[in-house]
């Protein structure tokens, strides 16, 4: 067993009270950790952070209609299939929505136009960056009231890997629910060769959040209404920006939850945010 691991089993043991009285406790602890500093020439003061943040970070959203929203279902990653997309590195096309790792499930918004966040991939053959840059992306929004195709919006990729917004382009309606897709077009006449993620989004009317809200108070105020996409928005462009390091737990903490089942590249996904709001 790896010392890393032991040392997680007695800190727990340690926090519980089990083995020994509380003034023991610390002082073994500490003891513990000045010796394992010392033989990984590592930060003790690091070490320590890093034991305490599942105690100190929440997660922010709770879904409210839960089983509701699994009625809405579409693909929260999307992979190459076919030769004419190229094989990208992990983590994949994502799109930042609850889910259950593979399928998405409707999120809500109280925005008239939210964001929806996607991850963009890069290929893992380096001398194909410049083809995949030049994909077309698309974006389509469908009513599931009137079936129709409310507006197309196509652009290019440019600077993969990466985060970036997609601003829906029209008035939401409240209380209707819209499904949306995002494509990186890989062949303009075979749509199964693209690389697709899809999902649900339905507008809420809910107060805007109180005065005086600091921006972690505003994510944690959408996020217990069960307001993905503003909660998500607000923590990128609010938080992330003034406290950096605290929105990157944050995002850790959320998307490693069931809710939104993303805990294999959580890490990955959160340094990408904070690349995108803190450059």
């Amino acid at each position: 067993m790896k010392i890393k691991q032991v040392l997680l089993i007695v800190f727990l043991l340690l926090g519980g009270g089990i083995l020994f009285s509380p003034m023991s406790a610390f002082l073994i602890k500490k003891s513990l950790i000045d010796n394992y500093a010392i033989a990984q020439d590592t930060d003790v003061t690091n070490i320590l952070s890093e034991s305490s943040v599942d105690e100190d970070i929440a997660p922010f959203f709770r879904s409210i209609t839960r089983e509701e929203d699994q009625q809405y279902r579409g693909r929260v990653i999307g992979v190459p299939t076919f030769a004419e997309c190229p094989a990208t590195n992990l983590p994949p096309l994502t799109a930042f929505v609850p889910s259950n790792g593979k399928i998405s499930y409707r999120a809500k918004a109280a925005k008239s136009n939210p964001e929806i966040w996607i991850y963009i991939p890069e290929p893992s053959d380096p001398t194909l960056k410049t083809q995949f840059s030049n994909l077309s992306t698309q974006f389509e929004l469908t009513s599931d009231t009137l079936k129709l195709d409310l507006h197309p919006l196509k652009e290019r990729i440019t600077s993969p890997p990466g985060i970036i917004p997609i601003k829906i382009p029209i008035t939401l309606n409240y209380n209707e629910t819209e499904n949306w897709s995002f494509t990186i077009i890989c062949d303009d006449n075979d749509r199964s060769a693209n690389i697709l993620v899809d999902g649900h989004i339905e507008r809420k009317n809910v107060p805007s959040p109180p005065n005086g809200s600091t921006p972690e108070d505003k994510v944690r105020y959408f996020g217990d209404k069960g307001l993905w996409h503003d909660a998500l928005t607000t923590l990128i462009e609010d938080l992330c920006p003034q406290n950096p390091q605290r929105a990157k737990l944050l995002i850790i903490r959320q998307l490693s939850t069931q809710e939104i089942g993303l805990e294999e590249y959580a890490q990955e996904y959160a340094q990408a945010f904070i690349d995108y709001c803190h450059p």
